[in-house]
Protein backbone atom coordinates (compact mmCIF):
# COMPACT_ATOMS: atom_id res chain seq x y z
CA UNK A 1 0.00 0.00 0.00
CA UNK A 2 2.86 2.53 1.33
CA UNK A 3 4.12 1.85 -2.66
CA UNK A 4 1.06 3.71 -3.98
CA UNK A 5 1.69 6.91 -2.01
CA UNK A 6 4.56 8.63 -3.82
CA UNK A 7 7.69 9.13 -1.83
CA UNK A 8 7.89 12.58 -0.97
CA UNK A 9 4.23 12.56 0.47
CA UNK A 10 5.45 9.44 2.90
CA UNK A 11 8.69 11.41 3.66
CA UNK A 12 6.99 14.78 4.72
CA UNK A 13 4.29 11.96 6.86
CA UNK A 14 7.46 10.58 8.35
CA UNK A 15 8.27 13.25 11.48
CA UNK A 16 4.69 12.88 12.28
CA UNK A 17 4.64 8.51 12.40
CA UNK A 18 6.15 8.29 16.31
CA UNK A 19 4.26 11.41 17.46
CA UNK A 20 0.63 10.50 16.65
CA UNK A 21 -1.93 8.87 18.48
CA UNK A 22 -3.43 5.85 16.86
CA UNK A 23 -5.83 5.69 18.92
CA UNK A 24 -6.75 8.74 17.60
CA UNK A 25 -6.44 8.30 14.22
CA UNK A 26 -6.76 5.47 11.46
CA UNK A 27 -5.56 5.33 7.91
CA UNK A 28 -8.06 4.29 5.27
CA UNK A 29 -7.98 2.74 2.19
CA UNK A 30 -9.30 4.47 -0.81
CA UNK A 31 -8.54 3.47 -4.49
CA UNK A 32 -9.11 6.91 -5.87
CA UNK A 33 -7.62 8.47 -2.91
CA UNK A 34 -3.56 9.12 -2.47
CA UNK A 35 -3.95 9.12 1.00
CA UNK A 36 -6.87 9.54 3.66
CA UNK A 37 -6.67 9.75 7.55
CA UNK A 38 -9.80 9.68 9.92
CA UNK A 39 -10.54 10.29 13.33
CA UNK A 40 -11.00 7.10 14.78
CA UNK A 41 -13.76 7.83 17.08
CA UNK A 42 -16.94 5.84 15.51
CA UNK A 43 -19.21 8.35 13.72
CA UNK A 44 -16.88 11.08 14.08
CA UNK A 45 -16.70 12.15 10.57
CA UNK A 46 -13.13 14.12 10.96
CA UNK A 47 -11.02 13.57 7.93
CA UNK A 48 -7.80 14.62 5.94
CA UNK A 49 -7.32 13.66 2.57
CA UNK A 50 -4.72 13.84 0.02
CA UNK A 51 -6.73 13.84 -3.35
CA UNK A 52 -3.97 13.75 -6.02
CA UNK A 53 -0.45 15.04 -6.10
CA UNK A 54 0.39 16.63 -9.31
CA UNK A 55 4.40 16.53 -10.18
CA UNK A 56 5.87 19.95 -11.60
CA UNK A 57 9.53 20.99 -12.57
CA UNK A 58 10.85 21.64 -8.62
CA UNK A 59 8.15 20.10 -6.36
CA UNK A 60 4.79 18.24 -5.76
CA UNK A 61 1.75 20.25 -5.56
CA UNK A 62 -0.73 18.47 -3.85
CA UNK A 63 -5.16 18.63 -4.02
CA UNK A 64 -6.18 18.55 -0.01
CA UNK A 65 -9.58 17.85 1.87
CA UNK A 66 -9.97 17.98 5.18
CA UNK A 67 -12.73 18.67 7.93
CA UNK A 68 -12.61 20.56 10.33
CA UNK A 69 -11.43 23.37 8.15
CA UNK A 70 -9.99 25.54 11.02
CA UNK A 71 -10.82 25.72 15.05
CA UNK A 72 -13.70 28.27 14.01
CA UNK A 73 -15.23 26.25 11.04
CA UNK A 74 -16.55 22.67 11.27
CA UNK A 75 -17.05 22.53 7.54
CA UNK A 76 -14.87 20.88 4.47
CA UNK A 77 -11.96 22.77 3.35
CA UNK A 78 -10.65 21.97 -0.09
CA UNK A 79 -7.40 23.73 -1.49
CA UNK A 80 -4.40 22.75 -3.40
CA UNK A 81 -0.97 22.89 -1.42
CA UNK A 82 2.87 22.51 -2.06
CA UNK A 83 4.71 19.75 -0.74
CA UNK A 84 6.48 22.16 1.59
CA UNK A 85 3.04 23.36 3.41
CA UNK A 86 2.31 19.57 3.70
CA UNK A 87 3.84 19.77 6.99
CA UNK A 88 2.15 22.40 8.73
CA UNK A 89 -1.09 21.92 7.11
CA UNK A 90 -1.39 18.51 8.27
CA UNK A 91 -0.13 19.23 11.67
CA UNK A 92 -2.30 22.12 11.73
CA UNK A 93 -5.34 19.40 11.19
CA UNK A 94 -3.56 16.60 13.99
CA UNK A 95 -3.84 19.36 16.72
CA UNK A 96 -7.48 19.73 15.86
CA UNK A 97 -8.03 16.22 16.35
CA UNK A 98 -6.39 16.22 19.42
CA UNK A 99 -7.79 19.30 20.61
CA UNK A 100 -11.39 17.90 20.23
CA UNK A 101 -10.18 14.79 22.32
CA UNK A 102 -8.78 16.37 25.52
CA UNK A 103 -11.84 19.57 25.61
CA UNK A 104 -14.77 18.70 28.09
CA UNK A 105 -17.91 19.09 26.80
CA UNK A 106 -21.68 18.65 27.57
CA UNK A 107 -21.21 15.44 24.81
CA UNK A 108 -19.32 13.50 26.66
CA UNK A 109 -20.31 10.60 29.01
CA UNK A 110 -17.64 10.88 32.34
CA UNK A 111 -18.54 7.41 33.31
CA UNK A 112 -18.23 5.34 30.30
CA UNK A 113 -15.14 7.09 29.91
CA UNK A 114 -13.87 6.05 33.36
CA UNK A 115 -15.08 2.38 32.51
CA UNK A 116 -13.15 2.47 29.07
CA UNK A 117 -10.06 3.68 30.44
CA UNK A 118 -9.55 1.09 33.03
CA UNK A 119 -10.40 -1.51 30.65
CA UNK A 120 -7.89 -0.62 28.26
CA UNK A 121 -5.11 0.22 31.12
CA UNK A 122 -6.00 -3.49 32.15
CA UNK A 123 -5.98 -4.20 28.41
CA UNK A 124 -2.13 -2.78 27.51
CA UNK A 125 -0.16 -2.77 30.85
CA UNK A 126 0.77 -6.57 30.02
CA UNK A 127 1.56 -6.10 26.29
CA UNK A 128 4.37 -3.83 25.53
CA UNK A 129 3.97 -3.91 21.52
CA UNK A 130 0.32 -3.10 21.54
CA UNK A 131 1.32 0.15 19.64
CA UNK A 132 2.72 -1.50 16.53
CA UNK A 133 2.18 -5.11 17.05
CA UNK A 134 -0.97 -7.12 15.61
CA UNK A 135 -2.42 -10.58 17.29
CA UNK A 136 -1.23 -13.44 15.88
CA UNK A 137 -3.11 -15.96 14.25
CA UNK A 138 -4.07 -18.24 17.53
CA UNK A 139 -4.66 -14.74 19.55
CA UNK A 140 -6.48 -13.99 16.61
CA UNK A 141 -8.85 -17.44 16.57
CA UNK A 142 -9.07 -17.27 20.71
CA UNK A 143 -10.24 -13.68 20.30
CA UNK A 144 -12.83 -14.32 17.52
CA UNK A 145 -13.91 -17.30 20.04
CA UNK A 146 -14.15 -14.84 22.71
CA UNK A 147 -16.16 -12.41 21.68
CA UNK A 148 -18.45 -14.83 20.04
CA UNK A 149 -19.25 -15.83 23.36
CA UNK A 150 -19.54 -12.18 24.65
CA UNK A 151 -22.13 -12.12 21.73
CA UNK A 152 -24.04 -15.25 22.74
CA UNK A 153 -24.02 -13.56 26.35
CA UNK A 154 -25.68 -10.35 24.80
CA UNK A 155 -28.33 -12.02 22.90
CA UNK A 156 -29.02 -13.81 26.15
CA UNK A 157 -29.60 -11.07 28.02
CA UNK A 158 -31.60 -8.95 25.55
CA UNK A 159 -35.06 -7.33 27.23
CA UNK A 160 -37.61 -5.09 25.89
CA UNK A 161 -35.60 -2.55 27.65
CA UNK A 162 -32.09 -3.05 26.66
CA UNK A 163 -32.46 -4.09 23.29
CA UNK A 164 -31.41 -0.60 20.87
CA UNK A 165 -28.26 -0.79 23.50
CA UNK A 166 -27.58 -4.25 22.76
CA UNK A 167 -27.95 -4.29 19.67
CA UNK A 168 -25.29 -1.63 19.07
CA UNK A 169 -22.96 -3.35 21.11
CA UNK A 170 -23.15 -6.77 19.09
CA UNK A 171 -22.55 -4.45 16.20
CA UNK A 172 -19.41 -2.85 17.68
CA UNK A 173 -18.42 -6.24 18.46
CA UNK A 174 -18.77 -7.99 14.99
CA UNK A 175 -16.37 -5.14 13.57
CA UNK A 176 -13.81 -6.07 15.68
CA UNK A 177 -14.04 -9.70 14.60
CA UNK A 178 -13.99 -8.64 11.34
CA UNK A 179 -10.90 -6.20 11.68
CA UNK A 180 -9.04 -7.95 13.98
CA UNK A 181 -6.25 -9.15 11.39
CA UNK A 182 -6.28 -5.76 9.90
CA UNK A 183 -5.60 -3.65 13.24
CA UNK A 184 -2.98 -3.77 15.99
CA UNK A 185 -3.36 -4.57 18.91
CA UNK A 186 -3.80 -1.14 20.37
CA UNK A 187 -7.35 -0.24 17.37
CA UNK A 188 -8.11 -3.22 18.63
CA UNK A 189 -7.65 -2.75 22.69
CA UNK A 190 -9.35 0.29 22.22
CA UNK A 191 -12.46 -0.72 20.33
CA UNK A 192 -12.94 -3.44 22.77
CA UNK A 193 -12.27 -1.04 26.07
CA UNK A 194 -15.72 0.87 24.48
CA UNK A 195 -17.83 -2.13 23.60
CA UNK A 196 -17.27 -3.51 27.32
CA UNK A 197 -17.25 0.16 29.06
CA UNK A 198 -20.73 -0.02 27.18
CA UNK A 199 -21.69 -3.17 28.74
CA UNK A 200 -20.75 -2.29 32.46
CA UNK A 201 -22.73 0.88 31.86
CA UNK A 202 -26.02 -1.22 30.41
CA UNK A 203 -26.22 -2.76 33.89
CA UNK A 204 -24.42 -5.45 36.47
CA UNK A 205 -26.98 -7.88 35.03
CA UNK A 206 -24.84 -7.94 31.86
CA UNK A 207 -21.35 -7.27 32.27
CA UNK A 208 -21.38 -9.76 35.42
CA UNK A 209 -21.69 -12.62 32.68
CA UNK A 210 -19.48 -10.92 30.39
CA UNK A 211 -16.74 -9.80 32.87
CA UNK A 212 -15.27 -14.11 33.07
CA UNK A 213 -14.56 -14.00 29.70
CA UNK A 214 -13.07 -10.22 29.56
CA UNK A 215 -10.95 -11.91 32.47
CA UNK A 216 -10.68 -15.75 31.67
CA UNK A 217 -10.60 -15.67 27.45
CA UNK A 218 -9.12 -12.38 27.01
CA UNK A 219 -6.87 -11.33 29.54
CA UNK A 220 -6.09 -14.69 30.38
CA UNK A 221 -5.80 -16.37 27.48
CA UNK A 222 -4.07 -14.06 25.08
CA UNK A 223 -2.74 -11.01 26.71
CA UNK A 224 -1.19 -12.24 29.57
CA UNK A 225 0.22 -15.85 27.85
CA UNK A 226 1.94 -14.19 25.66
CA UNK A 227 3.56 -11.91 28.14
CA UNK A 228 4.52 -14.79 30.09
CA UNK A 229 6.34 -16.74 26.99
CA UNK A 230 7.75 -13.72 25.59
CA UNK A 231 9.23 -13.78 29.48
CA UNK A 232 10.37 -17.34 29.03
CA UNK A 233 12.01 -16.64 25.73
CA UNK A 234 14.07 -14.41 27.17
CA UNK A 235 15.05 -15.97 30.13
CA UNK A 236 15.91 -19.01 27.70
CA UNK A 237 18.40 -16.62 25.57
CA UNK A 238 19.98 -15.25 29.06
CA UNK A 239 20.74 -18.80 30.10
CA UNK A 240 21.77 -20.48 26.49
CA UNK A 241 22.90 -17.00 24.68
Amino acid sequence: MKKDVPLVVLKAIEPFIEKMDFKEIKVETDNDLVLRIVDAEKGSGLFFEIVSQTPNANSVVLEIRHKPTSPNNINVLTGRIGIGSFASTFSAWYSMIEDYRKTKTLFDDPILKKYADDFYTEFTSADEDANTASFNLKQQLLLDNALTQVIQVLDEQTTEANKEVIAEIIEEVVEVQNTVTANTKQETFTKMSRIFAKIQKAGIKVIKHVAPIIEKEIIGAIIKSVVTVAGAAAAAHLLNP
